[in-house]
């Protein structure tokens, strides 16, 4: 299976030199991956299965820095697809899954509008 990675993770907060350096090894020093400021960006990389790795969360958990919820980097080759950060994991996700994950809560209301259902926000729900 060939795959590459396409993309950047964002994090809410600067990535010190340290962190940088541990990060960039997790990758094995790959010349596509780099890390800068509250980033870490892959350029036509190997795959690197993130959906799977929790061990760039454990790294950057340690400094106290989270990953931005909705972060993704888009892989392509044999298979073609986002690994997206929920919050907790990363999912794999194919274009028509990323499509429907991308939705606002408006848009995807209107849709359901259109194919003639009743919408309404449950209030007992937190926000998207």
């Amino acid at each position: 299976m060939t795959v590459w990675n396409n993309g950047t993770l964002m994090v809410d907060k600067p990535i010190p030199k340290e962190l940088s350096e541990r990060i960039l090894e997790l990758f094995d020093n790959c010349p596509g991956v780099y890390v800068e400021g509250q980033t870490i960006n892959f350029e036509d990389t190997p795959d690197f299965c993130l959906n799977e790795s929790e061990e760039l969360q454990k790294l950057l958990a340690k400094d106290g820095i989270s990953l931005q919820t909705g972060t993704l980097v888009e892989y392509y080759g044999d298979y073609d697809g986002y690994y997206v950060w929920t919050g907790s994991k990363f999912e794999s996700m194919d274009h028509e899954q990323y499509a429907v994950y991308a939705l606002t809560d408006e848009e995807l209301c209107n849709i359901l509008r259109g194919r003639g259902y009743c919408v309404c926000k449950d209030s007992s729900t937190s926000e998207k």
